[in-house]
């Protein structure tokens, strides 16, 4: 799936800047890891430090995952996600005719 710009309609020099996707997952990620490593510290009382640090990780996969997942959904509906570098026209999926 290649996508062309409808505005100038001849150039294929069209790439995704994903912000939310990126901004999602990095917030995604911080509070993941603060959020898991808070509810670590019951494991820590029993598992000691690497159940904080095992806990921190897992959180901020969960996380990180979730805030791509979402930040997805924002370029898609809500951000002009494609960029055509030919004519620097920003355009959405709606506006775009895949070919």
């Amino acid at each position: 799936m290649h996508a062309h710009c409808p505005y100038c309609k001849r150039s294929d020099q069209v790439y995704r800047r994903d912000y939310g996707k990126k901004a999602g997952s990095c917030t995604g990620l911080i509070a993941g890891a603060i959020s898991g490593a808070q509810g670590a510290k019951i494991g820590a009382s029993v598992a000691g430090f690497p159940g904080t640090v095992v806990g921190a990780i897992t959180g901020g996969l969960a996380g990180c995952l979730a805030g791509a997942s979402l930040g997805e959904v924002i370029d898609h509906e809500v951000l002009c996600n494609f960029h055509c570098e030919a004519c620097d026209h920003s355009f959405s999926l709606s506006d775009n005719f895949l070919a």
